[in-house]
């Protein structure tokens, strides 16, 4: 174990939105997604889950953006109306 990466492995942990916007429409239409992102997210931008979103294909995907939330909108319980259309999703 050290303490250095290649300029390689640094440049694909640096930059993981090119990573996930140019694998979403690899990702099958066959399968259901939902992303989710919080509108006070320091860690991802909202942007960027929003382009990864409109980048994925077929009918089951959705994109539930929770206002005020953070990077893990799913522990913030006080959002209930965000956690209502979550549910609502998963029993479709």
């Amino acid at each position: 174990v050290h303490n250095r990466v290649s300029v390689r492995f640094g440049r694909k942990i640096l930059d993981p939105a090119k990573n996930a916007l140019r694998a979403a429409p690899k990702i099958s239409e066959e399968i259901a997604v939902m992303v989710t992102q919080g509108s006070s997210d320091l860690v991802c931008s909202p942007a960027i889950a929003e382009k990864f979103a409109a980048r994925l294909k077929g009918p089951e995907v959705v994109f539930l953006y929770a206002k005020g939330a953070r990077h893990e909108p799913f522990r913030e319980p006080e959002d209930l109306p965000f956690l209502n259309q979550v549910r609502a999703w998963l029993k479709r």
